[in-house]
């Protein structure tokens, strides 16, 4: 389990999605977009009993498969997150953005600077 603190929810959610996105419309994945009220299909695969058990006694019967979807579709939102950010690791360049080497700090005054500027005109 991923934990994340406060600063940092609010800026994964979002990139979560955005990523998510990308993965439906690129590779053509529907995992995550069928609700259980819509076609669904039986799928055997073997579990750890204790992990089976703790599913039968915490969860009713009715429940178990859109349990046991919904934790599938969070595992493989998070292995495609894991993927995407190993594919796209270093394509952030400094060099390709110059304007940056003050400080993202200086650069964002010097836009709000410019921009007050344009205003007053």
């Amino acid at each position: 389990m991923i934990f994340f603190n406060k600063m940092k929810t609010s800026l994964i959610i979002p990139l979560i999605d955005f990523v998510d996105t990308i993965l439906y419309y690129n590779i053509g994945n529907n995992i995550g977009r069928i609700d259980m009220g819509s076609s669904t299909r039986q799928a055997n695969f073997l579990l750890p009993e204790d992990l089976l058990a703790e599913l039968k006694m915490t969860v009713s019967k009715r429940q178990q498969s859109k349990v046991v979807a919904d934790a599938l579709r969070k595992e493989l939102k998070r292995i495609k997150l894991g993927k995407v950010l190993q594919t796209s690791y270093g394509a952030w360049k400094d060099r390709d953005h110059p304007e940056l080497k003050g400080g993202t700090e200086a650069f964002v005054r010097k836009l709000r600077k410019s921009s007050r500027l344009n205003r007053s005109k």
